[in-house]
């Protein structure tokens, strides 16, 4: 017997499925604001400065962006910003 039930097998990152350019267009507007600060090299400080909200409010907006484009890591979340970008 698996300790692993059959209803929760694991499945590919719905980000991975999807057009990049798709995805980043469907993330909510402040989303989109961290990533394109992100993409820019600034750091979560600098990036609430900028947008005039609270260093944790950003890393709020970081986790939900990240979650949305199914990324794992900031270099997932950034390649797809590029390749949606070209």
């Amino acid at each position: 017997m698996s300790a692993v039930p059959a209803a929760v097998e694991p499945v590919e990152p719905y980000g991975r499925l999807q057009d990049p350019r798709t995805l980043v267009e469907s993330l909510p507007p402040r989303c989109r604001e961290v990533l394109d600060g992100i993409v820019a090299g600034r750091s979560n400080k600098a990036i609430a400065y900028d947008l005039g909200i609270s260093p944790r409010t950003v890393e709020v907006h970081r986790a939900n962006m990240m979650r949305r484009l199914g990324a794992r890591h900031v270099a997932d979340a950034i390649k797809l910003a590029l390749k949606a970008a070209a």
